[in-house]
């Protein structure tokens, strides 16, 4: 082999490596809490969660507040997922409400807009999220002495981050939380979060035959790369971690679906498991079983394959059942 070959050959195994070991910048992504101290706080701060936005938000997409006049026992946000919006959990934020609870459903950054087709969400970096998540835990202990987060999807990312870092929360529950894709091997998801935050930003159809005839009417039928990368490099941060100490809030709901074909499962257990080799012994896990045929988003009752008469009644099963652990 000649000098030429041999130099050829070692860039190109550096281009193949880089993106394993891009820096991912998670000093970036630190908490900073600064809990509200009470109830009549909770109106000034609601403000800090929205986004000056390039466009109108539609009704449903609106942050929503169901609270019950005063702080109570518990509280509870519930994050929707990525290109949903507040109105994907807004009858299961009924439910918790008719239970007592105060009830946030915050619609995540550049979200909820009445033009579906914008691209605004394809500007969301990961500083971003951890910001958002920080000021919903802030702002649920205004609402009660006890908190609940809550998210699918992406808003499930942000969630582990918070069960990662917010000592100062009770009980966080990822649903189905992203932190790689289904359709990328498990050993390649930090090589494609790196290439995904650098590449330039493409936007692809959730559903390539149907288009903006695919989903609920008020999500954004239309994904971005970048922000798919994004996610990921949150959920790389929340699987650094795991390596190195258990979950920071007390207790922690790890809910997987067997039937889900968007994130990777694997990648799920394998936070369980790290979090377990470290003592985690507020963690519970939960898998919606393949016989229930529930697909990715198995919160929004528009979804044609949901099965919300069985999913609803097991996550309130799970929450109640910490509840009486953590009293």
């Amino acid at each position: 082999m000649n000098y030429l070959a041999l130099l050829l050959l070692v860039i190109l195994l550096f281009l193949l490596a880089l993106p394993f070991y891009y820096p991912l910048h998670f000093e970036r992504l630190k908490s900073h809490p600064n809990p509200v101290k009470d109830y009549a706080s909770v109106a000034k701060r609601l403000p800090a969660l929205s986004t000056i936005e390039e466009g109108a938000v539609d009704s449903v997409g609106e942050t929503t507040l169901l609270d019950h006049g005063q702080q109570v026992e518990w509280a509870i946000a519930l994050i929707h997922g990525y290109t949903n919006c507040p109105e994907q959990f807004r009858l299961l934020g009924e439910q918790f409400f008719n239970r007592g609870c105060n009830v946030l459903i915050p619609r995540q950054p550049h979200h909820g807009l009445i033009d579906r087709l914008n691209t605004a969400h394809g500007d969301l970096p990961a500083e971003e999220l951890v910001l958002f998540t920080d000021n919903v835990v802030d702002i649920l202990h205004g609402l009660g002495r006890h908190t609940i987060l809550c998210g699918l999807s992406g808003g499930g990312v942000m969630t582990a981050w918070a069960a990662t870092f917010r000592s100062d929360l009770d009980i966080a529950m990822p649903i189905a939380p992203i932190l790689g894709p289904h359709v990328t091997p498990t050993w390649l998801h930090r090589a494609v979060a790196s290439l995904l935050v650098v590449l330039p930003n493409q936007f692809s159809w959730w559903d390539k035959d149907r288009k903006m005839g695919g989903g609920p009417k008020y999500a954004y039928p239309r994904y971005a790369s970048r922000t798919i990368g994004e996610y990921m490099r949150l959920g790389e941060l929340v699987l650094n971690q795991a390596h190195k100490k258990p979950p920071a809030a007390q207790l922690v709901i790890l809910v997987t679906n067997e039937c889900d074909h968007a994130v990777d499962n694997v990648l799920v257990n394998q936070l369980a498991e790290l979090w377990r080799k470290r003592d985690a012994s507020g963690l519970r896990t939960y898998t919606f079983p393949l016989s229930l045929n529930v697909g990715h988003d198995l919160i929004d009752p528009h979804q044609p394959d949901q099965r919300v008469d069985v999913v609803y009644p097991r996550l309130i099963e799970e929450i109640e059942a910490a509840k009486r652990f953590s009293s």
